[in-house]
């Protein structure tokens, strides 16, 4: 049986998350030492990882989100990633069952919201299996700001 061990990631994480981001999304978004500064400051958002025998074998990335207009915050899963030899092995669901629990019962959160690709039917297919559904009444809209 392997270990599994789900935690939140911390900055001795960050070579390790620079690897899977970079196969995740691409080359050149983030560098090691920008991860090892945002796992360190960035307090709106907390990353997970999972850990298969010492291994960072994935990671998932929760925004917080407040407002004034009601009592529960909610959290978006704004990243989730599982490397490809670690897939099929439950360890996406212990990623999100961790995050749910640890954003109910410390971040005062009631609802966990998250956006896939349109054409990602495995990605969609998983995320219905393990609870989250479909919101047909939402439109997502998006502005990219150049500097």
């Amino acid at each position: 049986m392997k270990n599994i061990n789900v935690r939140i990631a911390r900055k001795e994480d960050a070579e390790a998350l620079f690897l899977l981001n970079k196969e995740f999304n691409g080359e050149g978004l983030a560098s090691v030492e920008f991860i090892r500064k945002a796992l360190e400051e960035i307090m709106c958002e907390i990353v997970f990882v999972v850990d298969w025998d010492n291994v960072i074998a994935g990671f998932c990335c929760t925004h917080i989100l407040k407002s004034m207009c009601y009592e529960y915050n909610h959290a978006e899963i704004a990243e989730l990633y599982i490397k490809a030899e670690y897939r099929k092995k439950g360890l996406a669901t212990c990623l999100i069952q961790f995050c749910e629990t640890y954003c109910r019962e410390n971040c005062n959160v009631n609802k966990i919201v998250l956006l896939t690709g349109k054409n990602n039917l495995q990605a969609q297919k998983f995320y219905k299996s393990i609870g989250f559904s479909n919101v047909d009444d939402e439109v997502l809209f998006a502005k990219y700001i150049r500097f």
